[in-house]
């Protein structure tokens, strides 16, 4: 919608100055692309359980703001649409049950979105296993100290409050509000971004290896991990590896002790935050114990 500029009326002695009424036009595309495969974080509003039946829908939603060029998308808090896809209750002979649900669409005003991905747990024979069914890299399964001992025959359940990720399947183009000003940010980019090296880790890991980039801030040796899974916790030291200086950025790689990590994680879905000179950064990780 095409909103008229504010007119004031200049008068002169004995004069009246026309105004000419303008309309502004946005200079900014009514729509912006969300690529394929861009991923989107949801949380569970509710428990979920293998009693549930298949095509159950969960209360859930989008979990972190998706942005595209200084332009919120889709908000956190956005309802999004998940269904049990998968569930077998526990069978004779301490089999276990499983759980899945799946990841159906996001409503953005009148516009509906596909996305794919999904979550799972197994319970089988004394082990539990959790899944991460999206294809989408940024979370991956990280196996520590083996699985942990359950009864046989146990209940697979999904805790509020889970995280996992979806995606998109195709190029998306998402309709913005005509009130919705982009922001072109020409100061140095500032910030922490810190992922984890999953091509780095093996079997035998003891250490959990990061990557990280610093803008805008002074570079500090002092890396640790803060908070787990929104719980405040003793610091837990980063060694450093490397550090590099690039520009206003810094580049480093470092390191974090995989039992301290355990101490403080739960299989499934897991976030941790690591803090270097005064800012942090969350990382998300899908671990089986």
């Amino acid at each position: 919608m095409r909103k008229p500029l504010a007119t004031i009326p200049i008068r002169a002695p004995g004069t009246l100055v026309p105004v000419l009424l303008l309309a502004a036009t946005p200079a900014w595309p009514a729509t912006v692309l969300l690529p394929e495969g861009t991923v989107i974080y949801a949380e569970l509003d509710e428990k979920v359980t293998s009693s549930n039946r298949i095509g159950y829908q969960p209360d859930a939603h989008i979990w972190r703001d998706v942005t595209v060029g200084g332009v919120t998308v889709i908000d956190a808090g956005t309802p999004v649409l998940v269904e049990v896809s998968s569930t077998s209750e526990r069978g004779i002979g301490g089999q276990g049950s499983s759980i899945e649900i799946s990841a159906i669409s996001v409503t953005v005003g009148d516009q509906v979105i596909p996305l794919l991905g999904g979550y799972g747990q197994q319970a089988t024979n004394g082990s539990t296993a959790s899944t991460a069914m999206s294809t989408a890299g940024s979370i991956s399964g990280l196996p520590i100290g083996g699985f942990g001992n359950v009864m046989p025959g146990r209940k697979a359940k999904l805790e509020k409050g889970l995280i996992f990720n979806t995606r998109l399947p195709s190029d998306t183009y998402v309709e913005i509000p005509d009130d919705v000003l982009p922001t072109l940010n020409l100061n140095p980019p500032a910030g922490l971004t810190v992922s984890v090296v999953h091509q780095e880790i093996t079997a035998i890991s003891t250490d959990l290896p990061l990557s990280i980039r610093l803008c805008g801030q002074e570079w500090s040796n002092d890396v640790v991990v803060d908070k787990v899974n929104d719980k405040s916790v003793s610091p837990i030291p980063a060694a450093v590896i490397s550090a590099t200086a690039e520009g206003d950025c810094h580049s480093a790689r470092v390191t974090v002790e995989l039992n301290a990590l355990r101490l403080h994680f739960k299989s499934g879905i897991n976030r941790f935050s690591v803090a270097v000179s005064g800012v942090t950064d969350e990382v998300v990780l899908n671990v089986e114990i």
